[in-house]
């Protein structure tokens, strides 16, 4: 009676483990594949020689169906990626991003600029299924000249203030001292010197009744500071065509209501008949 019923557990678990094998290798043949989008963020304008961030993601295009993965990595293949920027120093050179079914998954590389201007043939490339692909990056690098800002930001205040100085020269003696000094057979000039005149009248007597001077060395920094700001944080976004990674994972679980034999019922079964 015994030996019966441990040789009715036994084929009860061969059965199940028979069934249970072929589950998995079904659920792994049919089990769906994932979407998924490369993403890259970088500032279009790099300043020369200054460290800039560029981020590479890669998410899934669509949430993903229930059952596909339960855990918080995918076992996903991990797609190699390589940012090549001519004229710059890339650090790292080389990354892996493992794909995550539940979110997106995310690296930096630094990018230091070492030349002015375009750089022509920026990159991501990056290796899925065995075929190299990229993405082009418009990337351009320019100087960042601060000492000529400062020149134009002191400059532009110091001349609305000299009209505050001298105000006799608002009375037409300034148009009358540039033509003596400007050509006088150029029509252009006279015209010029009377533009030149009317301004540093208004200056004279409206602009210093209004500290223009004044405004205008409060309001320009202040301007060219949010400028830039703004410069700084502005970043854009390009994104790769989607692409399926299909999914490898096994479930490595125990069959349900598997129930292992005691010592005593093997020692049974393998009694000679």
């Amino acid at each position: 009676m015994s030996s019966s019923m441990a040789s009715s557990r036994l084929l009860r678990r061969d059965l199940m483990t028979a069934k249970s094998s072929a589950d998995q290798t079904s659920e792994n043949v049919q089990r769906p594949s994932a979407d998924f989008r490369l993403s890259v963020s970088f500032p279009p304008l790099l300043s020369l020689q200054r460290v800039e961030k560029v981020r590479v993601e890669l998410a899934p295009t669509q949430p993903p169906e229930p059952g596909l993965v339960a855990s918080r990595k995918s076992p996903l293949e991990v797609i190699p990626l390589r940012l090549d920027v001519p004229g710059a120093l890339v650090t790292p050179a080389h990354q892996e991003i493992e794909p995550l079914l539940h979110g997106p998954a995310q690296v930096i590389f630094y990018v230091t600029p070492l030349a002015e201007g375009i750089l022509p043939a920026a990159r991501l490339e990056f290796v899925r299924s065995g075929r190299t692909e990229a993405i082009d990056l418009p990337l351009r690098a320019r100087s960042r000249r601060r000492g000529l800002w400062i020149a134009i930001l002191v400059m532009v205040p110091l001349l609305l203030w000299l009209p505050t100085v001298s105000p006799s020269l608002a009375r037409g003696l300034l148009e009358r001292r540039l033509l003596l000094w400007l050509p006088s057979d150029l029509d252009v000039c006279h015209l010029l010197a009377h533009l030149a005149q009317n301004a540093y009248s208004f200056q004279a007597h409206q602009g210093a009744q209004n500290s223009l001077s004044f405004w205008s060395l409060v309001v320009l920094p202040t301007g060219t500071w949010a400028w830039r700001l703004l410069r700084r944080l502005r970043f854009r976004v390009v994104h790769s065509a989607s692409f399926r990674l299909p999914s490898t994972a096994k479930t490595n679980t125990p069959p349900p209501l598997l129930m292992p034999l005691n010592e005593q019922e093997l020692a049974e079964i393998g009694k000679p008949r």
